[in-house]
């Protein structure tokens, strides 16, 4: 999993977050950086699985397939209802990500996240 974090950094898909979504995700400290590990059910933005990070995209489908198991029981115990899971996202903690220079959140990228945030899919 590491060498498909070192493609990640080398390919340059990781970003800084808007400042309006840190709080979403896990703060200035912890998410630095974000890189969208892909579409649950269809693999790794733009890689598949022959190409690109196999570790990753393996750990997204255990994420998913616990998602699944853990839906029914989510269901009765806790009155939830679990429909589908958010992108996979790769943090990088390594600082304050709110220094200047973060990007202005877009309306595209705004009406992503609020889908992502009103749903409580970052859990």
């Amino acid at each position: 999993a590491l060498d498909d974090v070192t493609l990640l950094a080398a390919e340059d898909r990781f970003r800084r977050p808007p400042l309006e979504i840190l709080d979403g995700l896990l703060g200035d400290f912890g998410s630095t950086r974000i890189a969208e590990l892909g579409i649950p059910g269809v693999g790794l933005l733009p890689w598949d699985s022959e190409a690109g990070a196999p570790s990753l995209l393996r750990l997204d489908q255990v994420l998913t397939q616990v998602a699944c198991q853990v839906a029914p029981a989510a269901s009765g115990a806790l009155g939830l209802e679990l429909t589908s899971r958010s992108t996979g996202l790769l943090h990088e903690a390594a600082g304050w990500a709110g220094k200047p220079g973060a990007p202005q959140l877009t309306q595209d990228e705004c009406c992503k996240w609020f889908q992502v945030f009103v749903q409580h899919k970052i859990m």
